[in-house]
């Protein structure tokens, strides 16, 4: 038994009739639109490049360093289901053997319209490619929204990324009820497949009936939990929990943070803890000690960023590195910007009002 509300994570004792709080469900508007691209031959009868439009944003959200493709992909030959999958590449990424891609696993009651700039933020931030998709019922992705539609659509998700888009290196961000399928895939891929570097867990939704389906005990890769304590405890102390489950781990739990606004509230240190996973997953694999180098690479980060006193700051289509200290108008040009664009300074991000308001 965990002390933390988790009781045993692969215990058979709970009856599938149990009602569980927070349910996989498909948000009721769409807000972005898929159309065929003309003249556009498909080479390949599994899959097809369609036009992403979004309706929230339209066209102010511009990220010219990115390529950005959306896919219809048929996961069951015997069906005619297709799953919405979004491809982010960053034209800047460095050439690397070790080079990341993420699989993000989105959080309930959202569509791809919703992440879709947080989406493009991560790509441009840690300039490595990102993948994410709809689960069936959501967005354009057909089918009937349940957990096993959900586990299938993320390992074929992950199929095609690797098979098709020719991606390794995988890094699987579970972000809140996103969790539940990114575990999952883990434990079924983790052991046999070199694919699958890490595991990030963004402040997941660990709920006891889930996690049963999810054998913790077959992930051997590295983990990165984060989650907010402000005003949701409980959750909070379930992370904590799960996070000792994995010998390699690193942990960060900011005090006065919601558990869905870290990436805007730390969005600084957010990215920092991200790099710095990544450094040490490279560590892992040169056969030096993981939890050794997790203090290691802090350390050098937080004296780089003593020295230097530089951080980006990504405004509407325009990436520049600003410092108060260079910049003596910095300040009064802030003031003089109107509210919603002063939020988007003070975050380092494009993310419009409202977007990651839902619960999870």
């Amino acid at each position: 038994m965990l002390n933390a509300g988790i009781c045993n994570i692969n215990c058979t004792n709970c009856h599938e009739s149990q009602q569980v709080e927070n349910d996989f469900k498909n948000p009721n508007k769409i807000n972005y639109q898929i159309k065929p691209i003309k003249n556009l031959k498909n080479e390949n009868p599994k899959y097809e490049e369609v036009k992403f439009i979004d309706i929230i944003h339209g066209n102010k959200i511009k990220y010219p360093w990115l390529e950005v493709k959306f896919y219809k992909y048929k996961k069951d030959p015997k069906i005619n289901n297709y799953i919405i999958i979004c491809h982010l590449k960053n034209k800047n990424k460095p050439k690397s053997q070790n080079q990341k891609s993420i699989l993000f696993c989105h959080n309930n009651n959202t569509t791809l319209g919703d992440i879709y700039p947080f989406l493009c933020d991560l790509c441009s931030q840690l300039r490595c490619d990102v993948i994410s998709f709809d689960y069936s019922g959501y967005g354009y992705s057909d089918g009937i929204t349940n957990i096993e539609n959900c586990f299938n659509d993320t390992y074929s998700t992950f199929y095609f990324s690797n098979k098709y888009l020719k991606l390794t290196n995988f890094i699987i961000l579970g972000f809140g009820l996103g969790a539940i399928p990114a575990l999952k895939l883990c434990s079924v891929y983790n052991l046999s497949n070199h694919h699958i570097k890490g595991l990030i867990l963004y402040s997941p939704i660990l709920d006891q009936y889930y996690l049963n389906m999810c054998k913790i005990n077959n992930i051997n890769c590295p983990l990165l939990a984060m989650h907010g304590k402000l005003n949701n405890n409980s959750s909070y102390e379930k992370t904590f929990a799960l996070a000792k489950f994995f010998s390699k781990r690193i942990e960060w739990y900011p005090k006065n943070c919601r558990y869905n606004k870290i990436h805007c509230k730390k969005r600084y240190k957010f990215y920092k803890k991200i790099n710095i996973f990544f450094k040490c997953i490279d560590s892992d694999n040169n056969n030096n000690d993981f939890n050794k180098n997790v203090k290691s690479f802090s350390l050098k980060d937080e004296q780089n960023n003593k020295n230097s006193g530089y951080r980006n700051i990504i405004v509407s289509d325009i990436t520049t590195s600003t410092s108060t200290n260079d910049n003596p108008n910095f300040l009064e040009n802030k003031k003089n910007l109107k509210l919603n664009d002063r939020k988007t300074l003070d975050r380092r991000t494009v993310i419009s009002k409202g977007i990651f308001d839902s619960e999870y």
